[in-house]
């Protein structure tokens, strides 16, 4: 099912995103008031990075053309974060040392299958859910590896924006 997108929603949407990410424990730290705007509870963000998980590894796919706000949606499911676009970097990080981490990755920087693995795929799924903006230029190649996928679509269709998600 398509949902429709706009500056109203989108917190939302990204925090429904974040509640699919395994181990997370999003519904603990983020919640969303009557007007959906996200509040942050500090108290249980502080005992959540004392504690240690073992993350499912998680791959999410972000596609859709340019300027469609996949690093926008992205802004909305790690509120917690400072989220820029990888552009440039290839890939950014965020998290704390005992609490949740993400890596953050443009895909369309990156030239070849070799420079997608050489960014340590393997390595990351092991503590980080990754999520890529460009996802499909690289959705065949993270298919070998045995982590969960999460495929989020945004498009354009009658100047309203569009995200589907296909777990």
């Amino acid at each position: 099912m398509d949902i429709q997108v706009d500056s109203q929603n989108i917190p939302e949407i990204g925090l429904k995103i974040r509640k699919m990410l395994p181990n997370i424990a999003s519904d603990s730290i983020i919640s969303t008031t009557s007007d959906t705007k996200l509040e942050l509870d500090e108290s249980a963000c502080s005992s959540f990075t004392n504690t240690k998980l073992r993350l499912q590894p998680t791959i999410v796919l972000i596609s859709g053309p340019l300027g469609v706000g996949k690093t926008t949606l992205i802004k909305h499911i790690l509120p917690e974060f400072q989220v820029a676009s990888p552009s440039f970097l290839h890939m950014l990080i965020y998290g704390k040392d005992d609490g949740p981490k993400f890596a953050h990755i443009d895909a369309y920087t990156l030239k070849s299958k070799e420079a997608f693995l050489a960014l340590g795929i393997e390595e990351l799924l092991q503590t980080h859910c990754i999520i890529i903006e460009w996802g499909e230029l690289v959705e065949e190649i993270v298919q070998m590896f045995d982590a969960k996928v999460i495929k989020i679509e945004m498009r354009y269709e009658n100047e309203a924006r569009y995200i589907k998600v296909i777990e």
